[in-house]
C-alpha cells in the first residue's frame, strides 16, 4: 500500500511537472506578452530624457514575472530599469539581470 502510494506521488508530481514544462513551452500567454509590451513602453518613456544612457534590454515575461536583460552604462541605470519594470501595472516581481561594466579602480 506505501509503496503503491508513492508511486502514485510521484507520478502525480511528474505529470504537474511534465504539464509546467508543456505550457512554458508553448510560449507566453496573450497577458504576457501584452505586460511584456507595457514594461518596454515603460521604459522607453522612463529613459527618454536621457536615451543616450538608455540601457539595451530584452524583457521577458512569465505569469507576471519580468526578467530584464541586457547591458547598462552603470548600477544607476540597471536599477532605474528595474524601478520602472516593477511600477508596471501586473508586475509580480522583476528580477534584474542587467549587466553594468566593472570599475578598473
Amino acid at each position: 500500500m506505501n509503496r503503491r502510494l508513492s508511486f502514485l506521488s510521484f507520478l502525480l508530481v511528474a505529470m504537474l511537472m511534465l504539464s509546467a514544462s508543456f505550457a512554458q513551452a508553448a510560449g507566453p500567454s496573450a497577458e504576457d506578452r501584452q505586460l511584456t509590451k507595457d514594461v518596454y513602453a515603460a521604459l522607453k518613456d522612463g529613459f527618454k530624457p536621457d536615451l543616450a544612457h538608455s540601457p539595451q534590454l530584452v524583457v521577458k515575461t512569465f505569469k507576471g514575472a519580468v526578467v530584464l536583460e541586457g547591458a547598462a552604462d552603470d548600477e544607476n541605470t540597471a536599477k532605474m530599469a528595474a524601478g520602472i519594470a516593477s511600477r508596471v501595472k501586473g508586475v509580480k516581481t522583476v528580477q534584474n539581470l542587467i549587466t553594468v561594466p566593472s570599475s578598473a579602480d
